[in-house]
């Protein structure tokens, strides 16, 4: 079983002229953690091996901070995550609550109810710039690594329109 070193709040974002980002808020911290993919999708996580690039673009202290940089985006999945140390290796693992049921749009962004990845750079999450690399490993669903991800009420990230 692995060890828990982060369990938090989950979401994909989709931002013009940026693609795919994820927003990491962490239980234990005030931080919201903005990665930016350079994507338009996650990598597959059928496919092991390959490589994808992330970079911390923005550590917020707050909700109200983060916004600001979210001009233009929405919400296309939230649920829950945990960074696990497991076999000497880092996985960001994730469960996802919304929506419910999955639609065409997330398997589009290849956004999956759950799964995990190898990522390299974790020690950084809190320093912007940093750069981050996700490898699928589709061999090691959370439950596996000992990411105790159950579902829970997720508070929405960005306000409604209207």
């Amino acid at each position: 079983m692995g060890v828990a070193l982060e369990y938090g709040d989950l979401y994909f974002v989709q931002m013009p002229r940026r693609g795919l980002c994820l927003v990491l808020h962490p239980h234990d911290k005030k931080n919201y953690r903005l990665l930016a993919t350079g994507h338009d999708r996650m990598p597959n996580p059928d496919i092991s091996g390959g490589r994808h690039w992330l970079f911390v673009d923005r550590v917020a202290r707050g909700r109200e901070e983060l916004l600001g940089s979210l001009e233009g985006a929405r919400t296309v999945g939230a649920g829950v995550y945990a960074i696990v140390f497991h076999d000497r290796r880092t996985h960001l693992a994730y469960l996802l609550e919304s929506p419910e049921p999955l639609s065409n749009e997330q398997a589009a962004l290849n956004i999956r109810r759950q799964t995990s990845y190898v990522i390299r750079g974790a020690k950084e999450l809190d320093r912007e710039g940093t750069r981050l690399v996700l490898i699928p490993s589709a061999d090691r669903p959370p439950d596996e690594l000992g990411a105790d991800l159950h579902p829970i009420e997720i508070p929405p990230l960005l306000r409604k329109a209207g």
